[in-house]
């Protein structure tokens, strides 16, 4: 490939990894909880609470469970929880808050089933490692949320140590 040696005025086929397109404008925010004892269950929303023509593409989910019973994953038009845990961050330290603000809701129940959440049947199952968390890098957007829409993540049983992160990239609709 015919380039210039300083890098300034490449010429040729240049090839980038897909994350390295979308630096300028990735996003990340999440909910981690641990408790010492318990069944909990955690429900982690990351809203789209822009009002129009912005939609939040997911690349990548942290999911964190005890028991590796992995986490459900679906989206729908509510936010999912009852507590703003805050507004997401932009990779960019220099720029302002994106769109996107993660909603949780926590119960702890007497067994490790049911969910109390009761989620709908799952758009996907993210499946957790064990007694640890496991991070899923998607190479094209797992998940488009469009304005006023979130996705829900939660695990699908009681568990000490649970949360999700979420890595996107806000965009026009």
């Amino acid at each position: 490939m015919p380039s210039d040696p300083s890098g300034v005025h490449p010429q040729g086929v240049l090839v980038r990894p897909a994350p390295d397109f979308f630096d300028d404008n990735m996003a990340f925010g999440g909910f981690q909880l641990t408790i010492a004892t318990g069944n909990n269950f955690v429900l982690t929303s990351l809203y789209n609470d822009a009002t129009t023509g912005i939609a939040l593409k997911v690349y990548a989910i942290s999911c964190s469970g005890d028991g590796g019973g992995g986490c459900s994953a679906w989206m729908d038009q509510n936010l999912g929880g009852s507590t703003l845990v805050g507004q997401c961050s932009n990779v960019a330290a220099n720029l302002g808050a994106p769109f996107g603000q993660i909603w949780q809701n926590t119960q702890t129940i007497a067994g490790p089933f049911p969910n109390p959440f009761n989620p709908p049947p799952s758009v996907a199952m993210l499946g957790t490692n064990g007694f640890d968390s496991v991070t899923h890098v998607f190479p094209f957007p797992a998940f488009i949320i469009p304005a006023g829409f979130a996705l829900h993540v939660t695990n699908n049983n009681g568990s000490e140590l649970l949360g999700a992160s979420f890595w996107y990239q806000q965009s026009n609709e």
